[in-house]
């Protein structure tokens, strides 16, 4: 199984991107000038880039929202920055509001916790907080990675409040990939699988994401009814699935996703 890594990308590495390097280059120069804008020919300038690679980054960069033109051609941070600082201030919130009850749970279970969120931007789970497991092995999902809805029981868990033709229409419009030899790639099957787990309260991922790991998830839901985010337990899947560590496993997770849901306003679960 594979252990965490990090690396940090340079010009010379494989995955470096010279034209994403540079946008964000830009979007950096723009931020540091506190509002005040700035010209073409400024930011030509500042970034030591010819005028007509700035104007083509900068026309991406419209188009997207990252950056807004004014009447007096200046460029200044677009509104999507806008939007996208209160999801990020929403998602720390919730991690921080969720934090003990993680710690619990990873405490009593000693596997790995996860806490995931539905990501619209990509059609995907988001991993926005993780409790490392106290065993040797280390699962190599990271805070800020991304999940499958079709393959990870946390992705499962976050469509529990969708209708059929919801969860149809959501994964018609992502990438199905076949993981592991017991990854689901029909949508008839996903959908199926989603709503027995829906009905039964929690999802399962026998190594559908990942060759010898095991997940349990289940919804935190809001005061509206609606998932706000999903709590799971991973590990190998040895530790996991065996029927009676899953029946612990299970008590402990709904246990704790109850508790949240009901701290969010919503009484009746």
């Amino acid at each position: 199984m594979k252990k965490e890594q990090k690396s940090k990308i340079t010009s010379e590495d494989i995955f470096y991107v010279q034209s994403i390097d540079r946008a964000l280059s830009l979007i950096n120069i723009i931020s540091a000038q506190n509002n005040r804008g700035l010209t073409l020919a400024e930011l030509s300038s500042m970034a030591d880039l010819p005028t007509s690679t700035v104007y083509r980054l900068l026309s991406n960069l419209l188009r997207w929202d990252y950056v807004a033109l004014s009447d007096d051609g200046k460029y200044y941070l677009g509104l999507i920055f806008l939007k996208l600082g209160h999801q990020v201030s929403e998602n720390l919130d919730l991690v921080k509001f969720c934090r003990p009850y993680l710690d619990r749970l990873n405490e009593k279970s000693g596997e790995t916790i996860y806490l995931t969120i539905y990501d619209k931007t990509q059609n995907n789970g988001l991993y926005i907080d993780k409790r490392p497991g106290r065993g040797s092995i280390r699962l190599v999902s990271t805070v800020g990675a991304h999940n499958g809805f079709y393959c990870s029981a946390s992705g499962k868990a976050l469509l529990f409040d969708r209708t059929e033709d919801e969860i149809r229409s959501i994964l018609s419009k992502i990438q199905i990939i076949k993981k592991t030899k017991n990854t689901m790639t029909d949508i008839d099957e996903i959908v199926n699988e989603i709503l027995k787990s829906k009905a039964r309260g929690y999802a399962l991922d026998i190594e559908e994401s990942e060759d010898d790991v095991g997940c349990i998830a289940a919804p935190i839901i809001g005061s509206d009814g609606s998932v706000v985010a999903a709590v799971s337990i991973a590990g190998l899947v040895s530790n996991i699935i065996s029927p009676r560590r899953l029946d612990e496993l299970k008590d402990m997770l709904l246990e704790t996703t109850k508790q949240i849901s009901r701290e969010l306003g919503m009484p009746n679960v």
